[in-house]
């Protein structure tokens, strides 16, 4: 079971890397303004995904404070800096989904 779950974390990790491995490419190829004055099509990809950050931001930051909230009640001080973690960063995606979005819109 351990080696299961093993090979599915380094699958998807290996998956990640690559993923940011051709986004990397993309924009070294590709300017993030076309010749003519426009949006690249790497600015319109990236201003179209930062608000799915907020969206999928917003679960985690919930489910980090109940988890918080739910370490504080049962005293279990281990769980604390974890939840703290969650709760940030999923404070982080939604402000930056947020924020972001609409910065790389109006460019």
């Amino acid at each position: 079971m351990f080696k299961q779950v093993k090979d599915f974390i380094v699958s998807k990790k290996t998956q990640v890397q690559a993923m940011g491995t051709l986004v990397a490419l993309e924009l070294m190829t590709n300017p993030v303004v076309s010749a003519d004055g426009g949006k690249s099509k790497m600015v319109d990809l990236i201003s179209k995904l930062l608000p799915v950050l907020a969206v999928i931001g917003i679960p985690i930051a919930l489910m980090g404070a109940f988890k918080l909230i739910m370490a504080f009640r049962n005293d279990q001080g281990d769980a604390v800096p974890a939840a703290a973690r969650d709760l940030a960063i999923g404070i982080f995606l939604t402000v930056s989904g947020a924020v972001l979005g609409p910065i790389l819109s109006s460019l």
